[in-house]
């Protein structure tokens, strides 16, 4: 026995089996990064441990380096944010994609250049201490 319901229905019944469950949204990644910020963390850091090493004559260990990187990382991010009002996740989004664009892309370029920080591995015991 079926009972008829008093809710109006707007739409056809045989379309309700067609509808989406999950609406689908347009997510455009370019416009959630800062490509400025990106490009001064690079060359800032990039500046900064190459001229360290040159100063010391020695190769930095890479712990050394992730803390030079993740001290610019954040004072880049305080000023852009503070400058320029930039959402925290584009500039942590920022952050991830300069970090990780630099050793994947950048670095292996520079290498072939012959541009590229000492390795430590290869040569004299790694400076742990500033």
């Amino acid at each position: 026995m079926m009972i008829q319901s008093d809710i109006p229905i707007d739409y056809p019944v045989d379309t309700v089996a067609t509808t989406p469950i999950i609406p689908t949204a347009n997510i455009d990644l370019l416009s959630m990064v800062n490509l400025p910020y990106i490009l001064c963390t690079i060359i800032t850091i990039y500046f900064i441990i190459k001229s360290i090493e040159s100063n010391i004559n020695k190769p930095i260990s890479s712990y050394i380096k992730s803390a030079i990187v993740i001290s610019i990382g954040i004072l880049y991010a305080i000023i852009f944010n503070l400058k320029f009002h930039i959402d925290h996740s584009a500039l942590l989004l920022s952050f991830v994609l300069s970090t990780f664009g630099y050793d994947l892309i950048i670095k292996p370029l520079l290498r072939k250049v012959g541009i590229h920080y000492k390795d430590y591995k290869t040569t004299d015991k790694p400076i742990t201490k500033l």
